[in-house]
Parts: structure tokens; C-alpha cells; sequence
């Protein structure tokens, strides 16, 4: 069903993080779950119209985006929000 049932997991889910970035490039059922339940303050992870619950911000790869390539998009919209607040 792709939820996680390890302690570890629940305990990760309760952190109260600034950010949680999602680099999987691919769906994946446990780290999509991991990222709709976070506490975290911004949830980023790749764009799906059908995923729009897991995340707080999205960002429009193609499928030969690097997960460099993504980390440099997600930095450059925090530069961006954080210049804003």
C-alpha cells in the first residue's frame, strides 16, 4: 500500500523540519506518504497534478531532469521566498 511502518519513519514524519525536499524523480509510494504527513514547515518535491497533497511546492521537470539539476531549481525558489519574507 506504500506506507511505511517502521518507527523510525513515524518518528522522521514528527520532526518539525524547515524544509523536506522530495528528490525521488520516479513516483514512490513511501517517500509520497513521508512528504503528505511531514511536519515540515515547506514540503518541495516534483510536479504530478495527482500529488498536489504531498507537497507545498512543486517544480516542473522533465523526465531527464538530474537530481542536481532539481536541487538547483529547489534553491533558487527558496533564494526567492526567502529575499520575499
Amino acid at each position: 500500500m506504500g506506507i511505511p511502518s517502521v518507527k523510525k519513519i513515524k518518528h522522521f514524519i514528527e520532526k518539525p523540519f524547515d524544509v523536506l525536499i522530495n528528490t525521488c524523480m520516479r513516483t514512490n509510494r513511501p517517500l509520497e506518504y513521508i512528504s503528505t504527513y511531514s511536519k515540515a514547515a515547506l514540503r518541495i518535491g516534483r510536479y504530478d497534478d495527482n500529488k498536489t497533497y504531498c507537497y507545498d511546492l512543486m517544480l516542473h521537470t522533465d523526465e531527464n531532469t538530474s537530481i542536481t539539476n532539481f536541487l538547483q531549481q529547489a534553491e533558487r525558489y527558496l533564494k526567492m521566498v526567502k529575499k520575499g519574507g
